[in-house]
C-alpha cells in the first residue's frame, strides 16, 4: 500500500512539473476578430492591434509599408501559423496581470538571429514579468504553438536523466 501511495504521490508530482497553458496558431478564428485563410493566403494582423485568446495578448507593431504580423495559411495543405516578420516588435503579457515565468515556442526560425530580447535564447523566454517583448529581425519567424508557464507553475523540467 505504501508503494502505491508513494507512486501517486510521484505521479501528481510530476504531473505538477509539466502544468502549462498551451496557445496554438491553427485556427485564427480564436484570437479574435480573424477568418481563416485559404490556403497560400493571410489574414493581417493590423499594427498597434491586440489579438488575445484565453489570458495571453499578443500586440505587433511594425513601419508602415512592411507586412508585420500575419495568420497564414500553407500553400500545400492550408495549415496556418502565426508569421511575425521583420522590423516587427511583438509583446507578449497576460490579460490578468499575472506573471509568465517561461514562454516555450514551436515552429521556425526561432534562433537569436532571428528574434531578440531581454530572456530570450533559441526558442524560449525566461523571466518573471506579466509582458514580454521581442523583435524579430531578421526574415520571417513562424510560430505554430506557444507553452506558458505562469508564476506558481513548475517550469519544463529536463527529465533525461532521473534519479534511480
Amino acid at each position: 500500500m505504501k508503494k502505491i501511495l508513494l507512486s501517486l504521490v510521484t505521479l501528481m508530482v510530476g504531473l505538477s512539473a509539466f502544468a502549462q497553458t498551451e496557445y496554438k496558431f491553427n485556427d485564427a478564428t480564436v484570437w479574435g476578430d480573424f477568418t481563416n485563410p485559404a490556403a497560400g493566403e493571410a489574414a493581417q494582423v493590423e499594427s498597434g492591434k491586440a489579438i488575445t485568446n484565453g489570458n495571453l495578448k499578443i500586440e505587433v507593431t511594425f513601419p508602415e509599408g512592411k507586412n508585420g504580423a500575419r495568420f497564414f495559411a500553407a500553400t500545400n495543405d492550408g495549415t496556418i501559423n502565426f508569421r511575425i516578420y521583420v522590423e516587427s516588435t511583438v509583446t507578449f503579457s497576460t490579460v490578468d496581470g499575472s506573471a509568465m515565468t517561461t514562454v516555450e515556442f514551436s515552429g521556425s526560425n526561432l534562433g537569436a538571429s532571428y528574434l531578440t530580447g531581454d530572456g530570450y535564447e533559441n526558442s524560449k523566454w525566461s523571466g518573471n514579468a506579466s509582458s514580454f517583448t521581442l523583435k524579430c529581425t531578421k526574415s520571417t519567424v513562424q510560430i505554430n504553438s506557444m507553452k506558458v508557464y505562469s508564476a506558481g507553475e513548475a517550469g519544463p523540467t529536463d527529465i533525461s536523466n532521473p534519479p534511480a
